[in-house]
């Protein structure tokens, strides 16, 4: 961070080599699509490349400064957008490549998309939060410095996902609409 804060284009790319994968899943998460992941990412590296000299590792890992960076350029970028519908997918998930039949790959994929499209109707905070601990693997106390709240507001921001998951999977039929489908579909 110091050679990209003193403008070293080969420390800046090795950072974002480090990191783009991440920023990238991440911004994706957020924001449902893959396009927009890769805008927000390129604003990410960029404001990187021009902030580099504010990040002070005595404040927390980079890492966690991308991620905070990450998720309000993502909600920038939702708010600057938000008459544009959004999809969750852009294309349908791959994880039950490994599954006996295709019978099995059908339930694990259906699953799947039930679990997204419970996650994409949490409220914005328990989303992030739960995304940053559970699929990016962040420590509790990364995760709310990423979110720029104190570890007990993260604490309980992951006990409502959990809770708020929990209930629309055992009930499906009460499951909110994700935000995400237009609202002439929603019928």
């Amino acid at each position: 961070m110091a050679a990209t804060a003193q403008g070293d284009a080969q420390a800046f790319s090795g950072l974002v080599d480090r990191h783009a994968d991440r920023i990238m899943a991440f911004a994706f998460q957020v924001l449902g699509s893959h396009s927009e992941a890769e805008d927000v990412a390129q604003d990410v590296f960029v404001t990187l490349w021009q902030k580099a000299g504010d990040w002070r590792p005595d404040r927390g890992r980079l890492s966690t400064w991308l991620f905070q960076i990450t998720r309000n350029a993502a909600l920038s970028y939702r708010q600057r957008t938000r008459s544009r519908e959004h999809h969750w997918h852009d294309e349908p998930p791959d994880l039950a490549s490994d599954l006996a039949g295709p019978e099995q790959q059908a339930m694990a994929e259906d699953e799947q998309r039930a679990v997204d499209q419970a996650i994409a109707a949490l409220p914005e905070q328990q989303r992030s939060a739960l995304l940053l601990v559970v699929r990016e693997g962040l420590s509790n106390r990364d995760a709310a410095a990423a979110l720029d709240c104190s570890l007990k507001a993260l604490e309980a921001l992951l006990v409502r996902a959990r809770r708020q998951l929990r209930a629309t999977l055992q009930n499906p039929a009460s499951q909110p609409l994700p935000q995400t489908v237009p609202q002439d579909e929603r019928r």
